[in-house]
């Protein structure tokens, strides 16, 4: 009931978080490391492709670790009783001003594309899910200016794709640039 409570507060929420420069990779690393056992004990293959040179992310630090969470456990549920072949996918790029993060999973995709982002819809079981990871997901992804997609993939499985801002390059220090001059 608190996690229901909470998540519906996050969702309602109108105004935004204090915006940080957040590096994806340490992020995803302990979200990745929240799941571990799940993921080790169920015999799910995690593949992560994250460009190197990936700039840190204008957001919020806890919110884009609970995007990463909502996504990866999403992915994982839909892996559920699946005999062979489970694998999350994650990639991590830039594009101009967005980092696009994108998790892929090899389930039976989404059921629903048209409901999958609305609050309170869910395919899981009663008491299983809420209904809101991907609503809340979307909603902070719309705060901070970016965007969340979802799309089934052939021949099975589903991709959600979320662009957020990249935040500014720190300015170089005022000592260093008159040294340059």
């Amino acid at each position: 009931m608190k996690r229901i409570i909470e998540n519906l507060l996050r969702f309602s929420r109108q105004s935004a978080r204090d915006t940080q420069a957040v590096p994806l990779s340490p992020a995803l690393q302990e979200v990745l490391a929240l799941r571990d056992y799940y993921t080790r004990a169920r015999n799910v293959r995690v593949e992560l492709d994250i460009a190197p040179d990936l700039p840190s992310l204008a957001v919020n630090e806890d919110e884009i670790k609970q995007i990463l969470l909502n996504l990866f456990n999403n992915s994982s549920d839909a892996l559920e009783g699946m005999a062979a072949g489970k694998q999350i996918s994650i990639r991590a790029y830039q594009r101009g001003r967005w980092a696009v993060i994108e998790l892929e999973d090899t389930g039976p995709g989404f059921g629903n594309l048209n409901r999958a982002l609305d609050p309170f819809y869910t395919t899981k079981p009663v008491g299983k899910g809420t209904g809101l990871g991907l609503s809340i997901c979307y909603g902070i992804a719309k705060e901070r200016g970016g965007d969340l997609r979802i799309e089934n993939v052939k021949p099975h499985g589903a991709r959600v794709t979320i662009e957020l801002p990249v935040a500014d390059e720190p300015a170089q220090p005022l000592l260093a640039a008159v040294a340059l001059v």
